[in-house]
């Protein structure tokens, strides 16, 4: 069965939403579970992009853009 969780953070909330983001996918990653993170500017999701390719030097998260 398809599980679809959302994270909603407030506009004000601190920390790296980035980075948290990448921390939720490489859990679910390693739980064998499939993602998917949808962001509104291309700029957002290059960002993401390079950070899967270089926040942990132990882990790769395996990853695409599309479009």
């Amino acid at each position: 069965m398809t599980q679809i969780d959302f994270y909603v953070l407030d506009d004000n909330a601190g920390g790296d939403r980035f980075q948290l983001a990448c921390r939720i996918a490489e859990k679910a990653r390693r739980a064998g579970r499939r993602v998917l993170v949808h962001t509104p500017i291309a700029a957002e999701s290059r960002h993401i992009d390079t950070l899967f390719w270089t926040l942990w030097e132990q882990s790769f998260i395996p990853h695409g853009l599309l479009g």
